[in-house]
């Protein structure tokens, strides 16, 4: 559990150095460059450190397949959309927002691990599922009924659930070669084949892969989202996917809006001034505290 509540920390920071870079590279080379920083990363203590971080063989086809699509899913797809929404609700000066909508994910999660996964859930699980929505509710609307005017903007919020979903997807796709790979091994090959889904993609639609504009700070803040909320984080998700049911890694990912919302109040907010927020948002994230609290306590009895 403790691995994907810090995953979901270390996410949170990412919007905050991903937000920056949207204002000078597309939303396709950010994905582009923060995976291959990773690759390299990882290859890299493949080779020194052979026993503590070792790369098992793929041993079918299909699993080949099954990691192209992981790659394509969530790798791509589900960054894409999440980058691209941060760089729509840029114009707004709305951090928090992109963070909050993606977190729609468990309810993607839990519908596609009772269909796909098999996995049964009891009466505590239901629970804390149906506190979780109420929560997020919070979070996402408030005590106002739901008017997608409200939000920054329909185009943005439609690619913020579309990160939610296909970042749910994922979630699922993982679980299943978590069966048969370590946790390093499925980490290498996602980020690999999500470079080469990734690069065609980028020379097709930009120009030189917008390598004039990848000035020192831009290099730094792609190295930082990739060490940090990219590599490593994706490296703890996994160690801890393997110890919990795919619905509840969803809901310990909770952490992930929270620690956003807590930097979109502060000065840590990388559109300038610190967001306003009412009564009923903060008693949505304690909702969401609260379940997590709930489930921890329920995974260990």
């Amino acid at each position: 559990m403790i691995y994907i509540i810090i995953t979901g920390i270390l996410w949170a920071l990412d919007g905050v150095f991903r937000a920056h870079l949207t204002v000078n590279l597309n939303s396709i080379n950010i994905v582009l460059y923060e995976h291959l920083v990773g690759v390299i990363i990882l290859l890299e203590l493949a080779l020194i450190f052979k026993k503590q971080f070792k790369i098992q063989k793929i041993d079918s086809s299909k699993d080949y397949l099954i990691i192209i699509l992981l790659a394509i899913i969530s790798g791509f797809l589900g960054t894409y959309f999440f980058t691209e929404s941060f760089a729509l609700s840029a114009s707004t000066g709305d951090f928090i927002t992109p963070v909050l909508l993606q977190k729609l994910q468990p309810i993607f999660v839990l519908i596609l691990s009772i269909i796909f996964l098999k996995e049964k859930l009891t009466k505590n699980h239901y629970i804390s599922i149906f506190f979780t929505i109420i929560g997020s509710y919070l979070l996402i609307v408030g005590w106002n009924t739901f008017n997608i005017d409200a939000l920054s903007s329909l185009k943005m919020t439609v690619y913020a659930i579309l990160a939610a979903l296909f970042w749910g997807m994922g979630t699922i796709i993982s679980k299943k070669l978590l069966k048969k790979y370590n946790h390093f091994s499925v980490t290498t090959y996602r980020f690999v084949a999500t470079v080469l889904v990734a690069l065609p993609i980028s020379l097709i639609t930009t120009q030189n892969l917008q390598i004039n504009k990848l000035t020192p700070i831009i290099i730094n803040n792609i190295s930082l989202i990739a060490i940090s909320s990219g590599m490593v984080a994706i490296l703890l998700y996994y160690n801890g996917l393997k110890q919990v049911k795919a619905f509840k890694s969803s809901i310990y990912e909770l952490s992930y809006p929270i620690t956003a919302f807590i930097i979109g109040l502060t000065s840590l907010n990388p559109y300038g001034d610190a967001q306003i927020f009412e009564l009923d948002k903060f008693i949505g994230a304690l909702i969401i505290i609260g379940t997590m609290i709930y489930l921890s306590r329920t995974n260990k009895e």
